[in-house]
């Protein structure tokens, strides 16, 4: 793999380990009142939306 393929595949594996580990972390605390509630919809649109961009970057190299 090249280096940049290398930095691809690392940033991926953290953002994979964020999405699943943040939830079972704060989502509880969270989740509990509204706000909570819309912070984690956007902490979740944002970790998707970073994703697709990083995808669409990884598919032109």
């Amino acid at each position: 793999m090249e280096s940049t393929e290398l930095e691809l595949f690392a940033v991926l594996i953290i953002l994979l380990f964020l999405l699943v580990w943040l939830p079972r972390r704060i989502g509880a605390g969270l989740a509990q009142s509204k706000t909570g509630r819309h912070i984690l919809f956007l902490l979740g649109a944002l970790t998707v939306v970073s994703f697709a961009v990083l995808l669409a970057i990884g598919s032109q190299l």
